[in-house]
């Protein structure tokens, strides 16, 4: 049942052209107040990424520049060291006497951008490997299946210091060290729907007309997949800027002056609690990104699950 013009309407009731994929999904999404804030959140902060330069040079400062570098906007004073947040350091500044706003907006590139790389490369490796282990089975689909189990069971943090050690941390780096472990899950869920769809008659059609392997991942069994994908692939961006917090508060992150919210939490370890606001706002701002994704990831799962819109 929807809402339409202040009445309670069945789905089969409307015409076809309003139960179209997007609008009964938004329809589902706007059920849950929490992933609309989330989402809202999420833009905001993506925006700040974007907006990283202009807010810099606008209302903010060189978030690499000392206190010997430049004055308070409104001061006009040379700011000090670990200086509490005021009217012209909205966040306070930094043990160099940097902007912190500037260096947390800054940082916003490194930390966002590493989840959605992240991300990416897993959901590629993870869809790659799980349509071919599903399509094909056999000794194929036990090669994969071990060969998952394997990575499953490296221990992630060990591994990933051991590659940005021996290959030195930088944004790539880090990236490729979060992503060989994490498309795992991703790719026992692309097998185990695949392993459902190869029973339905559209497959056994496309088969029996002669498609070819990768047309059919292609074109018949990925986009069937997606819904899963997606909500998976939420979760991951969560657990990959986690992950580059930890690798930076380990000093194995991107490295300084290049500001992260990770790298910012291990500057200002050594100040804490004197100097609180110098770790407490960094962590604010993963504990709001990763919190806002995993909601959203919620609402995504529910507005992506066919029970659920056609239950609606």
């Amino acid at each position: 049942m929807v809402t339409k013009r202040g009445k309670q309407v069945h789905l089969d009731e409307l015409p076809i052209e309003s139960r179209t994929f997007l609008k009964l999904f938004w329809r589902q999404l706007k059920r849950s107040p929490l992933a609309l804030a989330s989402l809202f959140v999420l833009t905001v902060l993506y925006a700040m990424m974007i907006l990283a330069p202009w807010i810099s040079n606008t209302i903010a400062y060189d978030p690499k520049a000392t206190q010997s570098s430049y004055v308070g906007r409104i001061s006009g004073e040379h700011p000090q060291v670990n200086e509490p947040p005021s009217a012209d350091h909205w966040f306070g500044t930094d043990h160099l006497g940097r902007d912190l706003f500037s260096r947390i907006v800054w940082g916003s590139r490194i930390s966002l951008n590493i989840g959605l790389f992240v991300a990416l490369v897993s959901i590629l490796i993870g869809v790659s490997l799980g349509a071919v282990s599903g399509l094909h089975g056999g000794w194929i689909d036990s090669l994969i299946g071990r060969f998952t189990d394997v990575v499953l069971n490296f221990p992630f943090f060990f591994f990933a210091i051991t590659i940005v050690t021996v290959l030195k941390p930088s944004f790539w780096n880090i990236v490729w060290a979060i992503a060989l472990l994490s498309w795992t899950t991703i790719c026992r869920i692309v097998r185990a729907n695949i392993l459902s769809l190869r029973e339905q008659e559209f497959f056994l059609a496309a088969k029996s007309i002669g498609a070819g392997t990768v047309r059919i991942i292609l074109r018949h069994l990925i986009p069937n997949t997606m819904a899963p994908i997606i909500v998976n692939a939420t979760l991951t961006v969560a657990g990959a800027i986690l992950a580059e917090a930890g690798l930076s508060y380990l000093g194995l992150g991107v490295q300084p002056p290049t500001p992260s919210w990770g790298n910012i939490l291990f500057d200002g370890k050594q100040y804490f609690p004197q100097d609180f606001w110098y770790t407490f706002i960094p962590g604010l701002f993963i504990f709001i990104t990763v919190m806002c994704i995993n909601f959203l990831g919620d609402g995504l799962r529910d507005a992506l699950d066919p029970k659920l819109s056609s239950e609606g």
